[in-house]
Formats: C-alpha cells, sequence, structure tokens
C-alpha cells in the first residue's frame, strides 16, 4: 500500500489528519521506517503524508497537513522533515527515510550541495540526524 493510501485510510477514520494507530505507551525500540511524500501545485501548495511502520512493517503512525512551498524539492524536503520531526518526538531513535524525492535523498547524503532556499531546512534535519542514533 502506498504512502498516499495510508493517508486516505487516515483521513476517512478521523476528523484531523494525525491518526495513531497503535498505543504508543509501549516500548519504541528497533529499526522505523519514516515513508514520505508529497503533493505539490504551481501556485505553491503543497500536502505532506508520512507514516511510521515499524520492521514487521505494522502502521505505528502516520500523519499529513497542508502547507506551503516554493518548489518541489522545497516541499519534498518539508515531508521529510515533518516524518522525521514527529517520529523523534515519539521517541524513536533509529529511522530509516524513504522519499520518491531523489535530489533530497541525494543532498541528505552529501553527495549534492542544498541550494540557499532549502539549505536552512537541510541543516534543521541534519542536526535532527545528530540527536536520532541512526538515519539511513
Amino acid at each position: 500500500m502506498e504512502v498516499m493510501d495510508y493517508m486516505k485510510e487516515a483521513k476517512s477514520k478521523s476528523r484531523d489528519v494525525n491518526m495513531i494507530v497503535t498505543n504508543l505507551d509501549e516500548e519504541l525500540e528497533g529499526n522505523f521506517t519514516v515513508y514520505c511524500d508529497v503533493a505539490w501545485c504551481k501556485y505553491g501548495d503543497a500536502g505532506y503524508g508520512f507514516v511510521v511502520l515499524d520492521r514487521n512493517n505494522d502502521r505505528i503512525f502516520c500523519c499529513g497537513c497542508k502547507d506551503r512551498a516554493e518548489s518541489p524539492l522545497m516541499a519534498g524536503t518539508l515531508a521529510i522533515w515533518y516524518g522525521l520531526d514527529n517520529a523523534r518526538k515519539k521517541g524513536m531513535k533509529q529511522l530509516t527515510v524513504r522519499s520518491d524525492c531523489l535530489r533530497i535523498v541525494r543532498i541528505l547524503g552529501w553527495d549534492f550541495q542544498a541550494p540557499w532556499k532549502i539549505s536552512m531546512l537541510v541543516n534543521k534535519i541534519k542536526k535532527l540526524t545528530d540527536i536520532i542514533e541512526v538515519v539511513k
């Protein structure tokens, strides 16, 4: 099931787009995968979504929001930021991020330099990776 399918399911079950799928009071150990996706239109509106799965591919939680972004690259970067930040706030320390925005994946992997418009956001993501034990 794709990220947007999870988001549609979450939206249909909840008044807002935030949805907790399991009890987060239990211990959150192990590696979690954060799947990030974004929809962007040329007028600057963007919809972000992410799903956090455990090692058994069970949904832990998912979230979505609407915001503004100047470009698809900025929107993809914001989706990763929201996903990582929310997972960290839930106490998850070992994270793998998945995104179909290859350019931001390469920027975060130090393969490319970030354009100046997203450089501050990229730095915030990289600072988060210092707090989290493992980010792939």
